[in-house]
């Protein structure tokens, strides 16, 4: 099917939700819908309705090499995510084994404070693991309750996972009990049968806790014509707005038009919104680069200290680009005004 084709072909709505993990990356060769593409898992932190830019294949005049566009919020976009995978084998204590369990940042939902702890498959296979996790915070054992759903619109259940992808599981504490608690210690989450710590997380021992059973968020498709890359300051404030860059890189044949308000995501750490680009047509000539300078606002309440600056463009077939691929980004550090 030739690039027009695919284009004619842009598929219907879904929500869509960055995926910022930094394990799962690019599995070369997946056929999907018959189609060779690569698949991204990064994770992540989101998002109804459709907004379909339109990328053409054609010549235009030569433009500046760098292109400042004013950026609005916008609906989420479409995106194309991996179809679920079937059933798998059990996995086992050997797959996760010698390994560490670490954390998205914390989301705050209906009272409650949610935490996706993640564990990785160490092994070369594919494998399936689902129900509760037990879960030991300061060292002694929990009483859990399901609470049924995880973090993320995406979770598929259970949770079958290929090498090096993570498996996942939402905690969530009451806000209000964590806030009073002087009693934060370290977590253990125990999966197929090991037991593993749960690095840089501190769970309130005094306050209740519920589960989600394991899951796994598919990854995003991501296309392979265009590489972007982020130039950001290496420290942002809280409250305030941030400028930087994204240089796109063409690295197909084709020349690339870019126009319809293409979609894209940014934000730092777990916080991401769903934006349009505004201002006209920006042409990306075929092996030749477009720097676009991006402004965001960074919340005032994002958590302290080392997070990640994340952008992702959405282009009409739901395919991605991710900024900083291998790593999900680039490392920012966030500090208080003042």
């Amino acid at each position: 099917m030739s690039f027009d084709d695919r284009i004619g072909a842009a598929l219907a709505t879904t929500p869509a939700d960055p995926w910022p993990d930094p394990v799962a990356r690019i599995e070369a060769g997946v056929h999907r819908r018959m189609v060779r593409r690569r698949v991204v898992a990064v994770a992540a932190v989101v998002l109804g309705a459709v907004l379909l830019p339109t990328v053409l294949v054609g010549r235009s005049a030569p433009t500046p090499a760098t292109l400042g566009w004013s950026a609005e919020a916008a609906p989420a976009v479409h995106i194309q995510r991996r179809e679920p995978r079937p059933v798998a084998q059990p996995c086992v204590g050997a797959d996760f084994a010698g390994g560490l369990a670490w954390s998205d940042p914390s989301v705050r939902r209906g009272g409650s404070t949610l935490i996706t702890l993640l564990v990785a498959n160490k092994r070369e296979n594919v494998c399936t693991v689902g129900g509760l996790p037990s879960v030991s915070v300061g060292g002694g054992g929990l009483a859990l309750r399901r609470h049924g759903s995880a973090e993320s619109a995406y979770a598929q259940y259970p949770a079958t996972v290929g090498a090096g992808e993570p498996a996942r599981v939402t905690v969530a504490q009451p806000t209000d009990c964590v806030r009073r608690s002087g009693q934060l210690r370290p977590v253990q989450v125990g999966v197929a049968g090991v037991v593993l710590a749960a690095t840089q997380l501190r769970l309130a021992r005094d306050c209740p806790v519920t589960v989600s059973d394991w899951w796994v968020e598919p990854p995003m498709i991501n296309g392979d014509r265009l590489v972007a890359t982020i130039h950001a300051p290496a420290q942002v404030v809280r409250g305030t707005t941030m400028t930087y860059t994204v240089a796109v890189r063409n690295d197909s044949g084709d020349d690339l038009s870019l126009r319809d308000c293409p979609g894209f995501l940014q934000g730092i750490g777990a916080q991401s919104r769903t934006y349009r680009l505004i201002g006209g047509r920006a042409w990306v000539r075929a092996h030749t680069t477009r720097t676009v300078t991006m402004v965001l606002a960074v919340p005032a309440d994002s958590p302290l200290g080392e997070s990640r600056l994340h952008w992702t463009l959405v282009l009409p077939d739901g395919e991605v680009v991710v900024a900083d691929l291998a790593a999900g980004g680039v490392p920012v550090v966030v500090t208080a005004a003042g």
